[in-house]
């Protein structure tokens, strides 16, 4: 078609195309450029608040609140908690292998069921936690729903007596003489598990009910805004003072290293050792989220003690020195109270001259000084730094000579 058109038909037909093409080309550039300016922002703001997440992916929309170290601290215990059950299960499959190569083969199943509900008992109550006080702030009844977990822990634990009971029974089958102590006695204990199963069942359906669920709304309403406040509170003293931040810092290294250390542990595939090493693995992300309980993450440029605690504050020039301009004048260690007061320093050290050396141990008041006497500095030199030097030596000069002239004569 175009073969038979003009040339200024192609001609025009050809530039309406390349304008189309290059116009297509700047808009695609454009939309990218718009798309990378949200990311950025996004990522931006992320790191400003420690709120929602970067670019791509989900979203995450979480604002951190006082509760929220507490809330991490549960959650990461109630998750390490959750392989308890994985710990059990392997335990008691690799018992239950052993003892059923035994005369006792007909206690493995029994030992398993003891091992395995007892998991799942435990599994019960973290997951409770989990989404009950790992959620307090954020939902209206934390309390009961970590109370209403307490069913299937009760209910499991009678579970693990009855087997328990079975286990008894188990091995009476192989104990000849007292078989038949060993069954009554096991059909008792299997009886015990079941009336402990029926009270964690009936436990359930009363701590769900209308009357004790109102109840725990009522008390996580006063509870609560109590709990917010006080952390809230502890954590602007910490912001205040600047010991925040170097205390979650602390507790970060600290609870980062027991992570490793678990992690590693988990990797190891082998049984009951690596549900060990999870569990670790998440006490340490416990204490890594406790420490954001010392602070809310605004600590006060400077603080009182830390500018923080370690460095131009308070304790840092009270501490390490630091001269004049460091906390109480030159530091309580290093160049200040004790530096020059323990270790001496001339007038430019702690106490003008140093407590102890150069002032009240050595040339001071025990040596040279008040005690024992001599004519370098006193006392008196050790808190000015003078050169004032004693008059007849120490304060317990006079006493030597008069224990001198006592004592007798060789």
């Amino acid at each position: 078609m175009l073969s038979s058109a003009t040339p200024f038909a192609r001609d025009f037909f050809s530039r309406t195309a390349q304008i189309v093409a290059v116009s297509t080309a700047v808009l695609a550039l454009s939309a990218c450029g718009s798309s990378g300016s949200v990311k950025s922002s996004a990522g931006g703001s992320s790191g400003g608040g420690g709120g929602g997440g970067g670019g791509g992916g989900t979203p995450i929309t979480t604002t951190k609140t006082p509760f929220t170290p507490i809330q991490e601290v549960i959650q990461e215990t109630a998750e390490g908690s959750r392989a308890i059950p994985a710990i059990a299960e392997d335990l008691g499959g690799t018992l239950g292998g052993v003892i059923s190569k035994t005369p006792l083969a007909s206690a493995a199943a029994p030992t398993q069921g003891i091992l395995t509900n007892v998991g799942e008992g435990v599994d019960s109550l973290a997951l409770g936690l989990e989404t009950g006080l790992g959620k307090i702030g954020s939902t209206s009844d934390p309390i009961g729903t970590t109370l209403a977990s307490s069913e299937g822990l009760i209910v499991n634990t009678g579970e693990a007596v009855s087997s328990a009971g079975d286990l008894v029974q188990a091995l009476g089958t192989n104990l000849g003489p007292v078989k038949p102590v060993l069954q009554v006695t096991g059909g008792l204990v299997d009886k015990v598990g079941q009336v402990v199963s029926s009270v964690g069942y009936k436990t359930g359906d009363i701590v769900t009910s209308a009357p004790v669920s109102g109840l725990t709304t009522t008390v996580n309403g006063v509870v609560t805004p109590v709990l917010g406040t006080t952390l809230g509170v502890v954590q602007q003293v910490g912001d205040t003072t600047g010991l925040g931040q170097p205390i979650n810092n602390l507790l970060t290294l600290v609870g980062g290293v027991v992570t490793t250390t678990g992690n590693t542990v988990q990797s190891t595939q082998v049984p009951v050792i690596s549900p060990v090493g999870h569990l670790v693995g998440q006490v340490g992300n416990a204490v890594s989220a406790l420490g954001g309980v010392a602070t809310s993450g605004t600590s006060t440029p400077g603080g009182l003690l830390g500018g923080g605690a370690l460095s131009g504050g308070l304790l840092s020039g009270a501490l390490a020195g630091g001269g004049t301009s460091g906390g109480a004048t030159g530091g309580l260690l290093s160049g200040g109270l004790l530096s020059g007061a323990l270790a001496g320093g001339g007038t430019s050290g702690g106490a003008t001259g140093g407590l102890l050396s150069g002032g009240l141990l050595s040339g001071g008041l025990l040596s040279g000084g008040v005690l024992i006497g001599g004519n370098t500095s006193t006392a008196v030199s050790a808190a000015s730094g003078s050169n004032i030097t004693s008059t007849t030596g120490g304060l317990l000069s006079p006493l030597t000579s008069l224990l001198g002239g006592l004592l007798p004569k060789r």
